[in-house]
């Protein structure tokens, strides 16, 4: 793979998030922050949705501190992205910080908020 093309990178990562090898998509993450490449809004969904996979609680929390020190918080898509990662990871507490400091102001977010609340605790 070509080292610095940010396109094949993402692309791999989501590969491997969306066939149900998260820990290798988290793998792939890390090499590639490794090697100073920059992720983009697209990368990080994959990253998010691999954390999603693997319902643990710690990789949420890491990948959201990333996405806060790396200034993607305004992208509502990472934020949606975002709050189902942490009611997948079984953490309301974490889903309804997301949606009360970056999400509650736009449109269409509180709908899917409940949708995936509701999905990932059965309601």
């Amino acid at each position: 793979m070509i080292e610095n093309d940010l396109v094949c990178w993402s692309a791999m990562i989501s590969g491997y998030a969306e066939s149900d090898q998260p820990q290798e998509a988290l793998k792939l993450f890390n090499e590639m922050q490794h090697l100073a490449i920059v992720p983009d809004q697209i990368t990080l969904l994959s990253v998010i949705s691999a954390c999603a996979h693997l319902g643990a609680l710690d990789h949420a929390k890491w990948i959201h501190r990333f996405v806060i020190n790396n200034g993607f918080v305004g992208a509502l898509s990472v934020n949606n992205a975002l709050i189902d990662m942490y009611a997948k990871c079984g953490s309301l507490a974490g889903a309804r910080e997301v949606f009360g400091k970056y999400a509650k102001n736009k449109c269409g977010i509180l709908v899917q908020y409940d949708q995936r609340v509701c999905h990932a605790w059965g309601c």
